[in-house]
């Protein structure tokens, strides 16, 4: 069964072979719970969908993997 991803992130993760399902799993999981972090916090809806449509390259912007 072929797995659609909501987020910009996984789908690039996905398009570009970086990383396996299981790691487009969790990008896929996380984009969301930051979504609703923000929403909880009183951030704007705006702020949320922006970490929806983000790219792997902005996601994953200062991770030095540590």
């Amino acid at each position: 069964m072929k797995k659609e991803y909501k987020s910009q992130a996984a789908r690039d993760a996905k398009a570009m072979n970086y990383g396996d399902q299981s790691y487009w799993d969790v990008l896929e999981q996380h984009v969301f719970e930051n979504a609703d972090f923000i929403r909880r916090h009183g951030g704007s809806e705006d702020e949320a969908q922006k970490m929806i449509t983000r790219t792997l390259g902005e996601a994953l912007a200062g991770n030095d993997g540590d």
